[in-house]
């Protein structure tokens, strides 16, 4: 686990492993899992996750199951947005935010605002230059979120 201030924030970062065991009647196979998750530190929030949309989403929208829409086709057709609270998505995702993420969206997501973090994941360990990349990528985009998302957010 890493902890720094970078460019006035708060920012964490750690590794999640977990480790899979199977057997096939023969063989037993160990696998073990890693992933490094960056976060920086925000006001109380409800959860808004943003993915890039990919043919498991499509699916799902076969059979019903559909994620929030922001109402601008190129965006909605390349992320997938699951949130909390409907208002607080759509005035985070401002027409700057939506820009920013449809320009760099492959570097920009996955992210997800919960509780008091905005975070970012990727698998694999943590590699230093990655982290302050993801830092810097997670600080941006705080400072492209429109002031009036954070109103009514707790203290």
């Amino acid at each position: 686990m890493l902890t720094a201030d970078h460019r006035g924030h708060r920012v964490l970062a750690f590794e999640y492993s977990y480790t899979t065991t199977s057997h096939n009647g023969q063989n037993t196979t160990t696998t073990t899992h890693c992933f490094n998750v960056v976060a920086v530190g925000t006001p109380r929030t409800s959860v808004l996750e943003v993915r890039n949309e990919h043919l498991g989403h499509t699916l799902l929208g076969l059979l019903g199951v559909h994620d929030l829409q922001v109402g601008e086709p190129t965006f909605d057709g390349t992320f997938r947005i699951t949130a909390q609270d409907d208002a607080f998505a759509l005035a985070v995702l401002g027409p700057e935010l939506r820009a920013w993420l449809l320009a760099g969206a492959e570097e920009r997501v996955p992210f997800r605002f919960t509780g008091d973090h905005l975070m970012t994941w990727g698998s694999g360990r943590i590699e230093p230059d990655a982290v302050v990349t993801d830092a810097d990528t997670l600080i941006d985009l705080l400072e492209k979120v429109p002031a009036q998302a954070w109103e009514g957010t707790p203290s």
